[in-house]
């Protein structure tokens, strides 16, 4: 949010609060002092709870500025390394169509591996299951 967005919820609360207050001294000339008491209890308890969401959004505020700061220079980052090019012109960062082919055998590969690694591992947990019924079997045999 905005800090011109955060002034004009504060402003707005603080009409609010006047309004409510108003509302219980119009009360007060109706009402015991006692029923004006406990109202009066109960604004300043939201008072100390909007603070509190205005304390809080101020906080949250601070953590978009720190990402909107952190993704400038990430942007600047990358427009830098864009800018740098190889002995024919070309930009660092591109990659030739004719590599494509190699990209997609390199992924395939990756999947294999990925496939193969979840074929040790079940293949490790029966051996570890078989190995857990041998110990309880020979434990059952010595009893």
């Amino acid at each position: 949010m905005p800090d011109g967005m955060l002034t004009g919820v504060i402003i707005a609360s603080v009409i609010i609060l006047i309004k409510v207050l108003d509302y219980f001294l119009e009360k007060a000339k109706k009402d015991s002092l006692t029923e004006v008491k406990d109202s009066l209890v109960q604004l300043a308890n939201n008072i100390n709870s909007l603070t509190s969401a205005i304390t809080d959004q101020s906080k949250q505020i601070g953590e978009i500025k720190d990402v909107v700061y952190r993704s400038d220079s990430t942007i600047a980052e990358l427009s830098k390394m864009h800018q740098h090019f190889d002995d024919n012109g070309l930009p660092l960062w591109f990659i030739p169509r004719d590599w494509q082919g190699t990209q997609t055998k390199i992924v395939e590969l990756c999947g294999s591996i990925t496939d193969t690694q979840k074929d040790l591992a079940r293949a490790l947990e029966a051996i570890s299951n078989t190995m857990t019924n041998i110990d309880s079997r020979i434990t059952n045999i010595k009893s």
